[in-house]
């Protein structure tokens, strides 16, 4: 590592393998002595990628892409473990574009949309209803092995099943369903060039015909081939722009690239499953 780290690792007590990271002059903390080089480490490579995500254009850095990735997923990793440990719920809108919203300049609060309906009863009263939008749908890119295809299109030929995600990639639709949005997770194989099909992710654990991983809620939908000029033109805004066929395991998707997609996929809305996995999932939350 070439790059110099404004932390410190001191050695405190040979014998027992003990260091000091020492943050700044108020943040101390003692670890082992295998912990510090790693938090070294670690610090040391996320600054250098911000000087070269600083230096650099993101087409000269595409070479460093998959270094930078894994730098950001151990960090992001770490995060979220310590709000689990925590018990932090993380905010809705996470991930997504900055969206223009209404503010109440009394009060600095966003206001909410209110549907005032009048009703007229033999006491010739009337009440307010608020309204409160429900959080809108995330969708993601999966990408399986290439020798999953066959299991793939198994278990899609039911309406719901179980299906196995690599632990970073859980993590990262788990995170939306446990705020109380509902991840659509879009299936397309590696080496596969096309999209397989798409499912509601439950989050939940389950295990069917020897099979464990999360329960999937399949969703009616028909595969299309990278090279289809339904889906070849679309690009993904939470990528840089960059075409959904070079999108990795994980990825997200913005909301009209998903529209698209899913609509060259023949599932013409998920609205209607949104109604029915919130209402099963506050079913499920009072049980």
């Amino acid at each position: 590592l070439e790059e110099s780290s404004d932390s410190e690792v001191e050695e405190v007590d040979n014998s027992s393998s003990s260091s000091v990271v020492m943050v700044d002059s108020w943040t101390v903390f003692t670890c082992t002595e295998e912990v510090a080089m790693q938090v070294m480490q670690l610090r040391q490579k996320w600054f250098s990628l911000w000087i070269r995500r600083l230096s650099t254009t993101s087409k000269q850095a595409r070479i460093q892409e998959e270094q930078d990735d894994a730098v950001i997923s151990s960090i992001a990793a770490l995060l979220q473990l310590e709000e689990q440990s925590l018990g932090l719920a993380q905010p809705h809108g996470i991930g997504q574009r900055p969206k223009q919203m209404a503010v109440d300049l009394s009060t600095g609060q966003p206001t909410q949309q209110v549907d005032r309906r009048r009703q007229s009863d033999s006491m010739s009263t009337t009440s307010e209803e608020e309204m409160v939008q429900s959080p809108p749908t995330r969708y993601f890119i999966v990408k399986p092995s290439a020798g999953s295809l066959t299991a793939l299109e198994a278990a899609m030929s039911h309406t719901s099943g179980v299906w196995s995600f690599p632990t970073t990639t859980e993590r990262k639709l788990l995170t939306p369903v446990t705020s109380g949005q509902m991840v659509v997770a879009i299936f397309s194989v590696a080496s596969s060039g096309a999209f397989q099909g798409c499912g509601v992710f439950t989050g939940q654990q389950g295990v069917e015909g020897g099979r464990s991983g999360v329960r999937m809620e399949w969703l009616a939908s028909k595969g299309v081939s990278f090279t289809s000029t339904q889906v070849s033109h679309i690009t993904n805004k939470m990528d840089e722009g960059r075409r959904l066929q070079t999108a990795r395991d994980g990825q997200e998707l913005d909301q009209e690239a998903a529209g698209v997609l899913l609509q060259a996929m023949g599932v013409n809305s998920v609205q209607g499953r949104q109604q029915m996995w919130r209402g099963g999932r506050k079913e499920r939350h009072f049980r």
